[in-house]
């Protein structure tokens, strides 16, 4: 696991809290480790990347989820129009439409509409 830094935003605070979820719920739920490759995939990366803006925009709707008091919609929307785009430009470029970060950074958009559909 990444060594733990004072995060400078919300946003960044949010990718941790979600990679930290997913790997406790994936161990302790299902007894497995699936998602132990995200951190180290993401930091690879780098903050410019696909998977990295799309990681932003699950924590953010995810943090936005745990907090009924605080309005986060400016900044769930921002976030997640940056990382529509970030992804975008990486399915249209050559070189990068096939690399994995570009799949799951797919898949965490996926991931982000589940999170962000209105509850009934």
């Amino acid at each position: 696991m990444l060594p733990i830094t004072i995060l400078p935003n919300v946003s960044e605070y949010g990718i941790w809290y979600s990679l930290g979820q997913l790997d406790v719920n994936s161990r302790i739920l299902y007894n497995n480790s699936t998602y132990t490759f995200l951190p180290e995939l993401i930091q690879q990366a780098g903050p410019n990347s696909a998977i990295y803006q799309a990681m932003r925009s699950v924590g953010t709707m995810n943090l936005s989820n745990r907090s009924l008091t605080v309005d986060m919609t400016w900044l769930v929307e921002w976030e997640y129009s940056r990382a529509v785009s970030t992804v975008h430009a990486a399915l249209r470029d050559t070189n990068e439409y096939l690399k994995d970060t570009t799949l799951v950074a797919v898949w965490l958009l996926v991931m982000r509409e589940v999170l962000g559909r209105p509850h009934s």
